[in-house]
């Protein structure tokens, strides 16, 4: 009986700690963000939402911001300023990508198996 509560205990708290993190990435924040650096605004995002933002320095340096940021999670933050620019957020398990928007890339999907040498192994392709 003692080892089944314990047991129980022990899941309880494995559902609270799950429960804290999920919630700790969906934390709401609000933010006034007024004709900065694109950069800097991101990286404001990235110290209140709590998950890092991986863009290119060089391709957003130029572009300024004004958003008005009120109880949104980080991802919200981020597509409400680049809100009328050029770059596209996608979020991944614990990073979020900046990137600029290419509106003429084909989308190609190649499909196949990949052997050694020995034509014995199967290898994981690599999409590009």
């Amino acid at each position: 009986m003692k080892k089944q509560v314990r047991s129980w205990v022990f899941v309880l708290l494995f559902i609270g700690w799950v429960y804290s993190l999920s919630a700790e990435n969906n934390k709401c924040f609000s933010l006034e963000v007024v004709n900065k650096p694109l950069p800097i605004a991101l990286k404001q995002i990235e110290q209140l939402g709590g998950k890092n933002i991986i863009f290119s320095y060089n391709e957003v340096e130029d572009y300024r911001v004004t958003a008005s940021i009120k109880e949104q999670t980080e991802f919200e933050a981020i597509q409400l300023v680049l809100r009328n620019i050029p770059f596209t957020c996608k979020e991944r398990e614990s990073y979020f990508v900046v990137q600029k928007e290419q509106l003429n890339r084909k989308l190609i999907e190649i499909k196949g198996k990949v052997f050694d040498e020995k034509k014995s192994h199967y290898l994981m392709p690599t999409y590009y």
